[in-house]
């Protein structure tokens, strides 16, 4: 049976007892946060939010970031398969295609007279309709 990658530190507290106790900025942003976002939030999620508040990111780009980190969570992974949806997710969300593409008319539009754009993968383009193509990058 797999194990929940992320649930090898069972709480907040388990996962924050890790860092130095000298980290007193840290430690002024946990007293600030309600008791709802410090200990009962997942150790992805606490991690993330720590991560971002270091850099200076805006509180509601935390917040859309914290969302989707979230729902990645709350999905079980175990660290086998979160190795393998990760890359996925992250070419999903750069629009790019998972399987190879293909000369398929439906997967090509006309920008241009003879210059076609993949509706799949957006940097990829042809000018003879998608029987051949380039990659832009």
């Amino acid at each position: 049976m797999s194990r929940n990658y992320y649930e090898d530190m069972t709480s907040f507290e388990d996962w924050d007892k890790s860092y130095d106790e000298d980290d007193k900025s840290y430690d002024e942003d946990m007293e600030e946060r309600p008791e709802s976002e410090s200990m009962n939030e997942n150790v992805l999620v606490a991690h993330a939010r720590r991560e971002l508040n270091l850099i200076g990111e805006e509180p509601d780009t935390i917040a859309g970031y914290l969302k989707v980190i979230q729902a990645f969570a709350d999905m079980g992974h175990s660290g086998g398969s979160a190795m393998v949806a990760i890359p996925t997710i992250n070419r999903l969300l750069q629009f790019e295609n998972l399987a190879p593409l293909t000369s398929n008319p439906e997967d090509w539009i006309e920008v241009e007279p003879e210059l076609w754009q993949n509706r799949r993968c957006g940097r990829v383009f042809s000018t003879d309709g998608g029987k051949t193509y380039t990659d832009v990058i």
